[in-house]
């Protein structure tokens, strides 16, 4: 015999709501939420009503107060023309970590101080040429490492694309290993791509994405 137990499920209800930005295209793409219910969120807006875009970081506390928020624009092409966008936010310990993408053209990772926003340090990967050699669209953090996943072009073969892991030092940003997935032998139809990742206990990593080989 089979039985069930069933529970009451609570209706869900709006506790609060709040906009920033402005009356162009600006968006939200991830959020993470601390311990103590503050909310991190990534994205981007529009870079002053032109054809580019900046990154946008902002935290709200669990009232849904703005507490900080941050810009984040290339340094490599600092023009109204750019496009840098935030795709990934995690938040570990006093740090909040984000992943996305400048210009188009360069993966980055950045680790920013919760208390309020300042960046401690910043990676940036890829570059060149007019389409993007690397994004970030999620990241994690444990005690000891930052993780970031996304995809990679690998130079010279079309616009095929690798998933693409990679640990850094949490203290100093540096790079300890990368791990990148997909066919030996990219053709320029290859699309993989990690877009979520979550870290146990033990210290191992878990990703989800996409594999579309041709």
């Amino acid at each position: 015999m089979t039985r069930f137990i069933l529970l009451p499920v609570e209706t869900p209800k709006q506790v609060w709501i709040t906009l920033l930005g402005s009356s162009n295209s600006d968006n939200f793409l991830d959020i993470a939420v601390d311990s103590a219910g503050n909310s991190y969120v990534g994205g981007y807006y529009d870079a002053g009503g032109t054809s580019g875009t900046d990154g946008l970081i902002a935290k709200f506390d669990n009232t849904g107060a703005l507490q900080w928020q941050h810009g984040y624009r290339s340094t490599s092409d600092p023009g109204a023309s750019s496009n840098d966008r935030i795709y990934g936010i995690s938040h570990q310990g006093s740090d909040v970590y984000i992943g996305g993408q400048r210009t188009f053209q360069f993966g980055v990772v950045v680790e920013m101080a919760d208390s309020g926003g300042a960046f401690n340090w910043d990676r940036e990967l890829g570059g060149g040429g007019a389409t993007p050699n690397s994004a970030h669209f999620t990241t994690a953090a444990d005690a000891s490492f930052a993780y970031s996943g996304g995809f990679y072009y690998p130079s010279g073969v079309g616009s095929p694309q690798l998933a693409q892991v990679i640990q850094y030092n949490r203290t100093t940003g540096a790079i300890n290993w990368i791990r990148r997935l997909g066919n030996a032998v990219p053709t320029s139809s290859s699309q993989n791509g990690f877009k979520g990742m979550t870290i146990d206990g033990g210290g191992n990593v878990y990703l989800v994405g996409e594999e579309r080989e041709t």
